[in-house]
C-alpha cells in the first residue's frame, strides 16, 4: 500500500524545504507509515500539532510544504453548521458559491469563509493508498460517518455530532439503484427517521401508542430523490421497511 520510492523521495524534498525543529519530519513519516486509514484522511494540522507537541505555525508549514512535495492533497471543505456534513469538497476555492444546501439535514445556508470552511490534508494516493480514496467501495458506515461527516462538528459538551448520530442509527446499508432491501427495526416510542445520504429523500414515522405483537411491513419507494410515503404513524413493535429503488 506504500510506494517506498515515492515516499522516500518526497520526504527528502520536505526535509530540504526549510529548517525544521528536531523530529518534526520523522513524526510525520511515522504517521504516513503506520497511521490508520482514518488518521490519514482529512487531517487537521492543528490537531496533529497538539497530538505531537509541535507548534501550530510549524505544523501548518509542515503540511503546506508536504503538499508541495506531493505527500498530501489539500482540500477545502464546505461544512454544514447544523449537522457537520461535508456538503462539498474543493481542491481550490475557485468553484465556491455563496449558497449551499445540505442534503443530510435539508437546510439551506449562505456560506461564510470564516465559519463554514475547513482546510484538511489527505495522504496522496501516489504515496499510500487508503480506502477513503475510493468512496464507492466504502461500507455504508464508513461512507456516512467518516467520509461524509466532519469530526470537527461537536455539541456543547464536546461530543462529536457524528458520534451522536452513529449511536442513534439502528441500521444502514448500501442499496444499488434498481434493487430492493429490507430494514428491520424494533420500534420504540419516539420516531424513526430514514435518510438517503446523497439526496433529499427521507421519511419520518412517529412511534406512539400501545405496542403491537407481530411484524408489520411498510413498503417505501425511493424515486427521483423522494421517499413515497415520506411520513406515517406506527405503534411500538417490530417493523420492516421494504425499500424499493
Amino acid at each position: 500500500m506504500i510506494d517506498e520510492k515515492k515516499l522516500e523521495e518526497r520526504l527528502v524534498a520536505l526535509e530540504a524545504a526549510k529548517s525544521w525543529s528536531p523530529r518534526v519530519v520523522s513524526r510525520l513519516e511515522t504517521l504516513l507509515r503506520s497511521g490508520a486509514d482514518e488518521t490519514l484522511y482529512r487531517i487537521n494540522p492543528l490537531r496533529f500539532a497538539a497530538d505531537k507537541s509541535i507548534a501550530d505555525a510549524e505544523a501548518v508549514d509542515l503540511f503546506l510544504h508536504a503538499c508541495v512535495a506531493g505527500l498530501f492533497d489539500m482540500d477545502w471543505l464546505l461544512i454544514c453548521p447544523t449537522c457537520s456534513d461535508v456538503v462539498e469538497s474543493f481542491r481550490s476555492l475557485r468553484t465556491l458559491h455563496s449558497h449551499f444546501h445540505c442534503t443530510l439535514c435539508q437546510t439551506d445556508y449562505e456560506a461564510a469563509l470564516d465559519d463554514f470552511i475547513a482546510v484538511t490534508f489527505t495522504v496522496s494516493p501516489a504515496v499510500r493508498g487508503i480506502r477513503f480514496h475510493t468512496p464507492d467501495s466504502l461500507s455504508a458506515w464508513d461512507y456516512a460517518f467518516v467520509y461524509r461527516w466532519s469530526p470537527g462538528g461537536v455539541l456543547p459538551d464536546g461530543v462529536p455530532w457524528s458520534e451522536v448520530c452513529r449511536s442513534l442509527t439502528k441500521v444502514m446499508e448500501r442499496v444499488a439503484p434498481g434493487s430492493a432491501a429490507d430494514f428491520e427495526i424494533d420500534a420504540a416510542a419516539g420516531a424513526i427517521l430514514g435518510i438517503h445520504m446523497d439526496s433529499d429523500a427521507e421519511f419520518l414515522f412517529p412511534v406512539e401508542g400501545e405496542a403491537v405483537v407481530g411484524t408489520r411491513r411498510i413498503p417505501i419507494t425511493l424515486d427521483a430523490g423522494k421517499c413515497i410515503p415520506d411520513a406515517g404513524v406506527i405503534a411500538p413493535g417490530k417493523v420492516v421497511f421494504e425499500l424499493d429503488t
